[in-house]
């Protein structure tokens, strides 16, 4: 950790900590850098909540498929190392200290300093170059229309995930507003996948691409899943695209008879568009069989069935994709810190939600996949988040034992009695706690006779604990 700890001290000393809209100055930094990001092809994936995921499963895919394939997003976890991956791995510090240092000696003195993120992404752009990356799978870091990974010259493909209130300060106080910045990345020419939520985006996701050339996908108009089933142990559904045949997906390590939650689910929609006009689609479709991945969660299946369709886009472009290495790439997602299960006795999860949309997912998951079990929740929340209203879907949903905690050395993040006073608001089973260290939060969970625990609340909650504690599942 001491070397990412001196590279993040690179970063520091040589950004500035404010959030200044704008692409003029990563565009500066590109351009004098001999444009990095125009190496490699790219799918550009934006949204709310859920492009994390999505991520994962494409740069699976991507990897299986026998191209070198490098995923950037963020926040990172524990280390800014997790923030690019190549063929699933991270780079070692000193790589990322050499390309950080090649940055910074392109900058001239006098002109505004990029923020953190934008030397961030200049610098893992200049790695994805030096390690030969073919494919990209690039998360955009906040918005779209103004975020420093909407610079990519040749985008294969724009994704655009759930879309949900969240970072209002920057991005607007609306939904439409919210969605305008994240359309903002569909490129001419270029497929643009949306996941058709929120639904009455839609017809805002189509004007843009009319006005752009872009050719739409609408999952929830232009796929089909079927007969969902969840489990712990993963996620099965039937998956269709493009209307050419309905083909048997299974997420997880399960099979049609295996306990869990077996009733058929239409996941998306009830019918299927079916466009004779979308050259992208192979005669047969995709013919998936037996896909497994360790990704639970009813919402993941969405998240699934959003990089699937991206897949079916860009299938002609990329021929060494075939239904085998999708298939492996499915059953090698991973993706840590959502709906992770850190530990089976006692039960303990660590989930990221940390916007509304995001812990109404966590509760509704929580309550299919362990319905018998009686949580304790470990929260802690960002000031600038709305935790008055996860702290309320927490209570009207899992009615759990409630220790409310903080993120030591993190200045942004609320303590405890703030969170106290909030969740005074709501009457709760058993009194709320405020607890000032995280892992102690769990002991006293554990101690109190809690046998099954959910940290929630933060990504950098999540972060803490992965680095201060070992947890086994």
């Amino acid at each position: 950790m001491k070397d990412f700890d001196t590279l993040e001290n690179i970063f520091y000393a040589h950004s500035t900590n404010k959030i200044i809209p704008g692409l003029e100055r990563i565009t500066r930094l590109l351009d004098r850098l001999g444009n990095p990001q125009n190496s490699f092809r790219s799918l550009h994936i934006v949204g709310t909540n859920g492009k994390g995921s999505t991520g994962a499963f494409l740069s699976s895919v991507f990897s299986a498929s026998g191209y070198r394939t490098g995923f950037y997003s963020s926040p990172h976890l524990a280390s800014p190392g997790e923030r690019l991956l190549v063929d699933g791995e991270a780079l070692s510090p000193e790589k990322w200290i050499e390309a950080a240092h090649d940055v910074v000696s392109v900058m001239v003195d006098g002109e505004e300093l990029p923020s953190y993120f934008e030397l961030l992404t200049a610098t893992a752009f200049v790695l994805m170059r030096r390690e030969n990356i073919e494919v990209g799978i690039i998360e955009a870091g906040l918005g779209g229309k103004f975020d420093a990974t909407n610079v990519l010259g040749r985008c294969a493909c724009s994704v655009i995930a759930s879309i949900s209130i969240d970072h209002t300060e920057y991005l607007g106080s609306t939904l439409d507003s919210i969605a305008g910045e994240k359309f903002a990345v569909v490129k001419s020419g270029v497929p643009a996948c949306f996941s058709g939520v929120d639904e009455s985006l839609v017809p805002m996701f189509r004007e843009v691409c009319r006005e752009k050339k872009a050719l739409p996908f609408v999952v929830s108009e232009c796929a089909r899943v079927e007969n969902v089933r969840v489990s712990p142990e993963g996620n099965a559904f039937c998956f269709r695209a493009g209307g050419l045949g309905l083909h048997d997906v299974h997420t997880g390590s399960i099979d049609s008879t295996q306990a869990g939650s077996t009733a058929p689910h239409t996941g998306l929609v009830d019918g299927v568009h079916v466009s004779n006009a979308n050259p992208l689609y192979s005669e047969k479709g995709l013919g998936l069989h037996d896909v497994h991945t360790g990704l639970i969660g009813r919402y993941q299946v969405s998240n699934a069935a959003l990089a699937l369709s991206a897949v079916s886009c860009v299938m002609r472009e990329f021929p060494k994709i075939t239904e085998d290495s999708i298939l492996a790439g499915m059953l090698n997602a991973k993706w840590p810190g959502r709906l992770e299960v850190v530990s089976r006795e006692p039960l303990i999860v660590l989930d990221g939600g940390h916007n509304y949309d995001g812990v109404k997912k966590l509760c509704a998951s929580v309550r299919e996949l362990w319905p018998e079990k009686k949580f304790a929740v470990i929260y802690a929340a960002m000031r600038d988040k709305n935790f008055s209203g996860c702290l309320e879907l927490l209570n009207t949903h899992l009615k759990p034992a409630l220790y409310l905690t903080t993120v030591p050395g993190m200045d942004r993040a609320a303590k405890p009695d703030e969170l106290l006073r909030e969740a005074g608001k709501f009457t709760w089973d058993n009194s709320p706690v405020g607890v000032d260290v995280p892992i102690e939060a769990v002991n006293r969970a554990l101690n109190d006779g809690c046998n099954a625990v959910i940290v929630c609340g933060s990504l950098y909650l999540i972060g803490y604990m992965k680095k201060e504690h070992d947890f086994v599942a």
